[in-house]
Formats: C-alpha cells, structure tokens, sequence
C-alpha cells in the first residue's frame, strides 16, 4: 500500500507541476500578446517621411530600414527624383513588405497616405532628403493637424553632394533654380531671376532639372536650351512657336536683363533712360542699374559663363564635367543631372573647376 501510495503521490506531484507550468506559459503568452498590442498602439497613427538618399536602397542609414521594418505599410514616391532602376523592389525584400509607389496627384492628393496612418505606422520614402519638397511639407502638416505623430528620417541630399562632388563651398551658393520643360502655353523664365539675384552677390547657382514622368528626367543640354529660349524671349519681348533661337548664342544681344521688383524685364535702349510708357529719368530706375560685373546691360548668362555639369551625383557612375556654357556640346548627357552656373570663384574653387575641366 505504501509503495502504491508512494506512487500515486509522484504522479499526482507531476500532474501538478504539469498544469502548473501550463498556467504559467498560458500566461506568459497572454503577457506577451499584450505587450505586443501595447506596442503597436504605441506605434499607431505614426507617419514617418523617408529619405532615400541619392542613388537606391543601399543609401538608407540603418535606422530608416529598421522603422520600414517596422510599418504596416510602406509607400514611395520617384516623381521629385530619378532613382536607381529597381531599387524600390530590392528595398522591398529587404525589409520584408511591398513598397508601393505613388504617382504625384495621390501623394499631392494626401488622401491615401493619412487614412493609412489611421491604421497603424505609415512611411513614405522620398528620393535624396524628404523635406527638399514643399510637397511633403504640406503633408505633414496635414498629419500633425489629424493628430498623427510625424517622424523625419533625413537622407543625402543633392543640395549638399552636388557642391561637394565639384570642389565648391556650399556657403558660396545663393538660391537654388529650377528649370523646367516647356509645354504650350507655359514657358516659365522665373530661373532667370534667381540666377540674376545670385550673380549680383557672386553667388553660385544650382541648378536643377525637371523630372517629368512622360518626358523623363531633363538633360543638361535641353536645360541649356531652354535657358537660351528664356533669355531671347525675355530680351525680345516674345518668342514664336516653336523657335529655338537659332546659331545665337548667350551674350551676343545689345541689351539685356534687368530686374525689377523680382520681376525680369526688356531694357530700354541705352542711353534712352525710359521705360516703355514714357515715365521715369534718364540715370534713375532699376533700367539703369549695373549688373554685378560693373556693365549696363548686360545679359543674365553668358557664353562664357563657368559652370559644371554633374550627373549620377552619389552614383557608380558619377561624372562632372566642367567648362564654359559655349563649350557645352553634350560631353555629359548622363540623369539624372544638375548645372551649376558659377559666380566668384575662390582659388581653390578654381582650382577645382580647371581639375574637372582636364
């Protein structure tokens, strides 16, 4: 009977420790879950906006990857920039989830991208740095105002490659223009003012290029053609349809440019000293001013100009070429692109340009 008791009380003591243990692991489970859940409604209506940096996936800082991991949903826009072909589906495997990408009207639109974030963490990548877009800035104050928490990630930037990767400094640069395609019945020359602003101060001017998802990324050479187009239509009054401007090159005009409340202007001929209504005196009036080198009308650019043009800026293939405007004749056609139209150079800036020129 005792060997039997003995028996049974093992068994009973194992039986016990048995569902002791289930009690436990059930429990442990149901902790875990409920961290988990914790968890998640601490990551729950949060929108992260992502640098992807200046080439493809392999440019994201450790931290972007592991917050993308960590997303519902991870969304992508390539429409402010030119992005390495296949980079969004690599990036895909890398952190285990579909990037979606999305045209500009549904990002403009913000729609789909905030009722996403009703449903937990939302990122959306941004070729180079997120915030170089005012588009994204809206964004995010569209987040902030239906109470999302808004995280940055910062990424390369072409606004600090581009001058380092010419052997420019960066606190020599003035505003940044933009050059656009011309399409009927929109021919803008607004560039002009920046690169007319800059070159008063003898600031450097970046350039950037259009990036158009029918036309694709704009080349250096249309970019200068279409800053040529824009100087004759500002200096002529007007240009036709379609002309190009002929053999002419920058410079070559009797009269010039000429700012007037931020605004570019036809000259008055030299020595008239009045506007086209009559008003004004002869010596007076932003008419007459002198440009930055010291001469009376004198065009924005000229054909002997110094400037770089830089492709593939953080890429494998990056290539920069240097020279005057007139020497220009397609050495670098590579995108996406940049040009830098240069002011007053320091020496080692110089030296710089006459190293990429050799």
């Amino acid at each position: 009977m005792r060997g039997a008791s003995g028996i049974f009380t093992a068994g009973t003591c194992c039986l016990l420790w048995r569902l002791v243990f289930a009690f436990f692991y059930a429990f442990a489970r149901k902790i875990g879950v409920f961290i988990c859940l914790m968890a998640n409604k601490l990551m729950k209506n949060c929108l992260y906006l992502a640098g992807l940096g200046l080439c493809d996936e392999t440019d994201l800082p450790l931290r972007t990857v592991e917050a993308l991991k960590k997303c519902g949903r991870v969304f992508a826009e390539n429409y402010t920039n030119f992005v390495r072909e296949g980079t969004f589906s690599r990036l895909g495997r890398m952190i285990g989830k579909t990037v979606q990408i999305l045209p500009r009207e549904e990002v403009e639109g913000e729609k789909i991208i905030l009722n996403a974030c009703e449903e937990g963490c939302v990122a959306l990548l941004v070729p180079g740095d997120p915030m170089s877009a005012t588009t994204h800035n809206s964004l995010l104050a569209s987040a902030r105002k239906r109470g999302f928490d808004v995280k940055i990630l910062h990424a390369s930037s072409i606004f600090s490659a581009a001058p380092g990767a010419c052997g420019l400094q960066n606190y020599k640069f003035g505003k940044t223009a933009t050059i656009t395609y011309w399409r009927e019945n929109f021919e803008p020359t607004s560039f002009l003012d920046v690169i007319s602003q800059n070159k008063k101060i003898g600031a450097h001017t970046l350039c950037l290029l259009d990036v158009d998802m029918k036309l694709g990324p704009m080349k250096p050479s249309q970019a200068i053609e279409i800053l040529k187009k824009a100087q004759k239509k500002i200096v002529d009054g007007g240009m036709k349809e379609g002309e190009i401007g002929g053999e002419e090159e920058f410079g070559e005009k009797k009269s010039g440019i000429g700012e007037n409340e931020g605004g570019l202007k036809k000259e008055t001929a030299r020595g008239g000293g009045k506007t086209s209504s009559g008003k004004g005196k002869e010596g007076s009036g932003p008419e007459n001013e002198k440009t930055g080198d010291g001469q009376e009308n004198s065009p924005v650019i000229d054909e002997n100009a110094k400037i770089f043009v830089a492709s593939k800026i953080g890429w494998k293939e990056r290539k920069i070429w240097a020279g005057k405007l007139k020497e220009y004749r397609g050495q670098n056609e590579n995108c996406p692109a940049i040009i830098i139209i240069c002011g007053k150079m320091h020496f080692m800036e110089e030296e710089g340009w006459e190293h990429a020129r050799d």
